[in-house]
């Protein structure tokens, strides 16, 4: 029945990635890649991460996006142990506190990500990912909020970058919107 309800933002999710993935298609290696876990289904139960997975390339510096409905589910990154067992007693971090959601890569190693027990357990919502790449020592600061241009010369990679948080945001709140109505 929740698919029903979802059936108007899920398209409008759809014609949003569809469109940011058509304008960071230029975007250069050198930047910051966004993966939105799970594509246009999110995080959610009965979804093959291990198959979306593997068409991703994960890199040090990229993020994840997790876009969930809150009032279901949650991201927590546990040990190899807590992914194959289900179990989040030795948490590594909520991912779900603070960012809601958004998760950077700053290592080169092998991730974990489950829902609660149940969750995982019963709709296998888990992720593992593997990071390449030179590892960051410490997590570089948080960039200013973007000033307004001062010419009208702009660059494809910040212009990705906007898109890519306002689509995100966007997602996001097409999301809550449904869990309101549900």
């Amino acid at each position: 029945m929740a698919m029903k309800i979802f059936a108007a933002p899920a398209c409008l999710t759809a014609v949003l990635t569809i469109g940011m993935l058509t304008v960071c298609a230029t975007q250069s290696s050198g930047d910051t890649n966004y993966h939105t876990v799970g594509g246009l289904k999110g995080w959610t139960i009965n979804v093959n991460y291990a198959e979306w997975a593997s068409r991703e390339q994960f890199m040090v510096g990229d993020t994840l996006l997790f876009v969930y409905d809150a009032n279901h589910y949650n991201v927590l990154e546990v040990g190899q142990t807590g992914y194959d067992s289900c179990n989040e007693k030795n948490l590594l971090m909520n991912v779900t506190d603070g960012e809601d959601g958004v998760f950077r890569l700053f290592e080169a190693k092998s991730y974990y990500f489950i829902s609660s027990s149940a969750l995982c357990l019963e709709g296998d919502l888990r992720l593992a990912i593997h990071v390449q790449g030179t590892s960051v020592t410490t997590p570089p600061p948080r960039p200013p909020p973007p000033s307004p241009p001062q010419t009208e010369e702009y660059s494809s990679a910040n212009t990705c970058t906007r898109l890519n948080m306002i689509l995100t945001s966007l997602l996001k709140l097409i999301i809550l919107w449904g869990g309101v109505f549900n």
